[in-house]
């Protein structure tokens, strides 16, 4: 299946153990409801500095939790403090996922490519608060 992306993306890339996420909830922190564009951004487009190395492909995906508890691990880090949290639902058409749960994210942690033209902005409810 052929799919253009959001972002330039390097080869190989979405993985080939990446899927479709076919109608599954997904939780992400956001700055503002509703959220901006910027809030599905990927941490490269971000210019976010990690304090480990990262895999290129895994660093250009945006970050959601398949569970709303994802979200709220990341409280003891200041800078997602007070921040909200959404909800929504992807289908077949929003691009590809991948479950990458690491020493430094929650087990529900996932990779998402978004697909071009895609908006996730209008599908977002308000589930919370980080802290």
């Amino acid at each position: 299946m052929y799919m253009q992306w959001a972002e330039d993306l390097p080869e190989d890339c979405p993985p080939q153990d990446a899927v479709a996420p076919d109608g599954k909830v997904f939780y992400r922190i956001v700055k503002t409801f509703p959220p901006a564009e910027s809030d599905f951004y990927s941490t490269k487009k971000l210019e976010v500095k990690r304090r480990s190395a990262v895999d290129e492909c895994v660093e250009r995906a945006v970050s959601i939790f398949s569970a709303v508890d994802g979200c709220k691990s990341l409280k003891k880090h200041s800078r997602f403090r007070d921040l909200l949290i959404v909800s929504f639902i992807l289908g077949k058409d929003c691009g590809l996922i991948k479950s990458t749960p690491s020493i430094y994210t929650h087990e529900s942690h996932h990779s998402w490519w978004l697909s071009a033209g895609f908006n996730p902005i209008t599908l977002c409810a308000e589930a919370g608060r980080v802290s």
